[in-house]
């Protein structure tokens, strides 16, 4: 019987190398080493796990140190090895590739999406050392878009504010060498309320794959007003503290360079800075009181030149200025944030005076120096409106007015009265914002007793006449007058407070002097009783004789005090000094046993 045979076959085998593809070209390069701990499973046609040529069925393998794995004892037939493990996070690198010198040797054979290879054919005695899976860790890239409060490129400790709702998206490297669109790997992500944002996926919001190893960029979208700050000199990658994103206009504004990530590289400082530009005004305004700050009511300056100077207080290449407006309103807007002084010039021809500094709060002080009308440093952070930055200005006041003789002591200017002239007058008193004055002076003119203080500091202030010799102050605010014709001077010659503002004339403040008279003669014993002194009738000493006024009232004298009654000397002399011009009675009590002589005898040779 000659067909009683027996056939035979050698074992093959199947394996070779789990590899890192550190550069994730799917292409096992020089220096790229094994993946310790991958599982591997071998399944037949099927898909069923394989069974040996001993028909034990094929345990799953985990790669060693060196990421070599075998299955060895096996039957002719087909198969697939499955990697059924991957170490943390490790993702599979391109299958199959043909370009950048690959064979099937340095190839990865296990298809990324099925995490197996395609059927292997293994004749009697194959050895498959071919089968080769090329792994990588996922690249992660990101960072933060943060806010460049004082646009200098450079994050500040305490600029730790993010910009919320900007956009981010990862270009990857491929045939357009400037990474256009077409590249766009990820779709784009937009930064949370920290600014921050992640690509550890590819695919629309990190919904895909995990990023291989290769090149990339990042671009990054401003929100509306905003702008990017100054990129860093320093390159890419080089500090935590910079910003990447170019601000060159064209293809690339708006992204970081083109950087190669290798396998499992993780960066956390691909950042954008970005800043919204700032404002800086207020107003320029009439110090009415020149106290230094802003009160209720005080009026702004209308046509006030305000011109922005750098940090040194210097004007730039091209000045920077505004005008106030009606209600002395200024801003200047659309500044990129810095340190600026602020230069105020006041209108001309309408002598304005810088009103003094540090009174007030810091929104109704007034900042401009007195000297120079430039203030001190205004630091613009990102998105500022700064308000608050303010000059005040006022106009010297003025105060006089007329020294003149009240010949009638009634109080009032009236017509013939002669002025004063030569009478010195002193203005003392405090400005607006609490400086005292010193004695100024000055005299009434001759012929005209009129005087004059310009150029005063609103204020509030007293007017006191040197009384001349010989002369007193009239009566004070007399009814029969009015303020352009009263006397305002109290008894020592001093006026009462007057309160000047900015630009005021003040042409009321009036003194009336007066010289005080004097009533009297002698009560005497008429002793023919003709009503006429002649030689030897003697006084009547002890007669009490008193004065009143026109209407019997008690009198005040020029001095302020009351006129007492008085009494006849030896001589029966009598006399009322220091009384104001005026109408009066006197009032002769006649001793006991004694009647009043005769009144008014024009006869005898009889006089006043």
């Amino acid at each position: 019987d000659n067909s009683v045979d027996g056939g035979m076959y050698r074992t093959s085998e199947v394996g070779d190398l789990v590899w890192v593809d550190t550069n994730g070209s799917g292409v096992r390069d020089a220096g790229e080493n094994g993946v310790a701990g991958a599982v591997l499973r071998l399944v037949d046609a099927l898909g069923v796990r394989a069974i040996d040529a001993s028909g034990t069925s094929i345990a799953d393998q985990t790669t060693t140190g060196t990421g070599s794995y075998g299955f060895t004892n096996l039957s002719p037939g087909s198969y697939r090895v499955v990697v059924v493990t991957r170490p943390t996070g490790y993702q599979l690198t391109p299958a199959l590739v043909t370009i950048n010198g690959a064979t099937t040797s340095t190839d990865s054979d296990v298809d990324t999406t099925t995490n197996q290879t395609a059927l292997i054919a293994l004749t009697s005695g194959t050895v498959e050392q071919t089968i080769d899976v090329g792994m990588a860790r996922s690249v992660s890239i990101g960072n933060q878009v943060w806010v460049d409060a004082n646009a200098d490129g450079v994050r500040s400790g305490s600029e730790t504010a993010g910009v919320n709702g900007a956009t981010a998206a990862l270009l990857g490297a491929g045939l357009d060498a400037t990474f256009g669109t077409a590249d766009d790997v990820t779709g784009s992500v937009t930064t949370d309320a920290s600014g921050n944002y992640t690509f550890t996926r590819a695919g629309i919001n990190n919904a895909g794959a995990l990023l291989a190893p290769g090149a990339y960029q990042v671009t990054f979208g401003l929100p509306f007003s905003w702008e990017f700050t100054i990129t860093s000199a320093a390159g890419p990658l080089s500090s935590d503290t910079d910003s990447d994103a170019s601000t060159t206009a064209g293809p690339t504004f708006g992204r970081t360079p083109n950087i190669t990530f290798t396998e499992g590289q993780t960066t956390t400082n691909l950042d954008a800075g970005m800043f919204q530009r700032a404002t800086v005004g207020d107003r320029v305004w009439e110090d009415l009181n020149a106290n230094g700050i802003q009160d209720s009511g005080e009026p702004g300056i209308l046509g006030a030149t305000v011109e922005l100077l750098d940090a040194a207080g210097a004007s730039f290449s091209v000045p920077v200025t505004t005008t106030t407006d009606s209600s002395g309103l200024w801003s200047i807007a659309n500044l990129r944030p810095a340190d600026y002084c602020v230069k105020f010039t006041a209108p001309t021809g309408a002598g304005w005076q810088p009103t003094p500094t540090g009174f007030g709060t810091s929104t109704t002080n007034s900042d401009a120096d007195v000297s120079t009308g430039v203030t001190p440093v205004v630091t613009l952070d990102s998105g500022v409106n700064a308000t608050g930055v303010d000059a005040g200005y006022f106009r010297f006041a003025s105060l006089g007015n007329y020294v003149w003789e009240d010949v009638d002591g009634d109080g009032a200017q009236d017509v013939g009265e002669p002025p004063v002239g030569g009478a010195t007058v002193t203005l003392t008193g405090t400005t607006g914002s609490g400086v005292v004055i010193g004695s100024r002076t000055t005299t009434t003119g001759a012929g005209t007793g009129l005087y004059q203080f310009a150029s005063v500091v609103p204020g509030v202030y007293v007017v006191t006449v040197t009384l001349p010799s010989g002369m007193v102050v009239t009566l004070r605010d007399a009814a029969s007058a009015t303020d352009a014709t009263d006397s305002d001077a109290n008894t020592s010659g001093a006026s009462p407070a007057t309160t000047l503002t900015s630009n005021e004339t003040t042409t009321t403040v009036d003194t009336g002097l007066i010289r005080p008279a004097t009533i009297g003669n002698r009560v005497w014993h008429d002793t023919n009783g003709d009503g006429n002194q002649t030689a030897g009738e003697d006084g009547i000493a002890g007669v009490t004789v008193r004065l009143v006024d026109s209407a019997s009232n008690p009198v005040i004298n020029a001095s302020g005090g009351s006129v007492d009654a008085t009494i006849t000397d030896a001589n029966g002399n009598y006399s009322f000094a220091d009384l104001r011009p005026g109408t009066y009675r006197v009032l002769i009590t006649a001793p006991n046993g004694y009647v009043f002589t005769e009144t008014f005898v024009t006869t005898g040779g009889a006089t006043t």
